[in-house]
């Protein structure tokens, strides 16, 4: 038998916050351990996708995304992420930028055209 008495039970705001999308509770203590979660708009539904901060790099150097300031490293924590939701880094390598985009926000992109080639 399972003890339950233990189990965090969601209050009623909390599963209403939960369904619209807010991080779950429980997300904000896997930071504690260095485990950060993005979520991704995949296949017409939101995914968790957890990672840890361990980046690949080589000659102490990141590999691949990289911010301005060495300290911050939420572009290649979106970037490590978003391999793994696809499967692997090499498969980000290909696309268009409004794809990433739907898969961030959840939202539909427009291309415009912003300035002409002729001019």
């Amino acid at each position: 038998m399972i003890d339950t008495s233990n189990l965090n039970i969601l209050d009623k705001n909390s599963a209403q916050e939960c369904s619209q999308g807010l991080w779950p509770p429980i997300f904000h203590k896997f930071r504690l351990k260095g485990i950060f979660v993005i979520r991704f708009f995949k296949n017409f539904c939101w995914r968790y996708v957890l990672v840890d901060k361990r980046l690949p790099v080589v000659d102490n150097q990141l590999v691949y995304a990289k911010c301005q300031e060495d300290e911050e490293l939420w572009a290649p924590l979106i970037e490590k992420a978003y391999a793994k939701l696809v499967g692997c880094y090499q498969a980000l390598t290909s696309g268009n930028i409004d794809e990433g985009l739907i898969d961030m926000t959840g939202y539909a992109c427009e291309k415009r055209k912003i300035h002409d080639a002729k001019a």
